[in-house]
């Protein structure tokens, strides 16, 4: 990447030199309305009007709340996320529905995010500015996302529209997960508010196009002192624990299943 004069990356990128990086949000794209049907090519059943006119309308919906992932356990995220699914489930029992490869297999996302009040939007990473389709579904769809993932996701979208939970702690994140679906959080007027407002960002602001063109515009009258180089050498300095594991990812996995319930008991 020493290549380029700025780089735009939702992770931390210590090594470039040379390079303007702005910590930004990857505008990843989002997964609302679109089908992944073995049988059939990938098609969509959202269109623009009809994801900007969806309500959130939590009080009509069958589901009180759900989660859509995979049992890939890999990373460290990955762990953390089966471990506190299993613990909320032992807590709330038949009102949280679990769905996705090793649960219940969807085609997908679309009509299980409608029919849910609350959704758990559980990400593969926690860097500050990163977030992806599993909270942008979750908006576009008027389902309150229950969040686990980007540090900053509140400078980015109106912090009523949703609650933060942290899979590191999992006891205290599903005391907090109860104690809102018991006041039920998403039927507040300021929450159905911030929802609406959320979803009007995340379509006008948020996507690939209109960021890179604000990005653009606030570059086209500044004066970069860069000076990129095409045979950059970039050396990745890794935390302590993956310098000493093998890089298999498989054993990597093993240990984190093992060291978190022992290092994170929250």
């Amino acid at each position: 990447m020493g290549q380029f004069g700025v780089v735009c990356s939702p992770f931390p990128c210590k090594s470039l030199r040379g390079s303007k990086v702005i910590p930004v949000q990857p505008a990843l794209p989002w997964f609302y309305g679109l089908s992944f049907d073995p049988a059939s090519p990938p098609s969509s059943s959202a269109g623009w009007e009809e994801m900007l006119a969806t309500p959130p309308n939590p009080d009509e919906r069958p589901l009180e709340i759900s989660a859509i992932c995979s049992t890939k356990c890999i990373s460290k995220e990955q762990v953390r996320r089966l471990r506190f699914l299993e613990v909320l489930k032992k807590r709330l029992g038949e009102r949280l529905q679990i769905f996705g490869r090793g649960f219940r297999p969807l085609p997908e996302k679309t009509p299980i995010l409608l029919s849910s009040r609350y959704h758990l939007a559980l990400e593969n990473s926690r860097h500050p500015h990163y977030w992806s389709e599993k909270l942008a579904d979750a908006i576009l769809a008027g389902a309150f996302p229950l969040y686990n993932g980007g540090q900053l996701a509140n400078r980015y979208f109106d912090g009523r529209g949703f609650l933060s939970i942290d899979t590191s702690a999992p006891q205290h994140s599903a005391d907090v997960i109860e104690r809102c679906l018991d006041q039920n959080v998403a039927s507040l007027p300021d929450a159905l508010t911030a929802m609406t407002e959320n979803k009007q960002r995340l379509l006008f602001r948020y996507n690939i196009f209109a960021q890179c063109s604000a990005l653009v515009a606030s570059l086209a009258d500044q004066k970069l002192a860069i000076s990129p180089s095409k045979h950059t050498r970039i050396s990745y300095s890794k935390p302590l624990l993956q310098q000493l594991l093998p890089s298999t990812r498989r054993l990597r996995a093993f240990c984190w299943r093992f060291a978190l319930p022992i290092l994170e008991r929250g």
